[in-house]
């Protein structure tokens, strides 16, 4: 298993956006993979509509979860 971590200092750079980018290109490329994000403004629910607090499949081979503190 693989491990990629993406952060930055500062909001807005684009992590959600490359995250995401990279997680799909990995899943077309036949690997299982699970997106997480911890962004309290909910930006992966921007990109993958639908994306909550339960891990669900947005394409094949690639689920999304948004955890944020309650």
């Amino acid at each position: 298993m693989h491990t990629v971590r993406l952060v930055a200092g500062k909001g807005g750079v684009g992590k959600t956006t490359v995250a995401s980018a990279l997680a799909l290109w990995e899943a077309r490329r036949g690997r299982r993979v699970l997106l997480v994000s911890t962004d309290p403004t909910g930006a992966l629910g921007q990109i993958f509509p639908g994306v909550g607090d339960e891990a669900r499949e947005v394409a094949p081979g690639l689920e999304a979860v948004e955890l944020t503190r309650r």
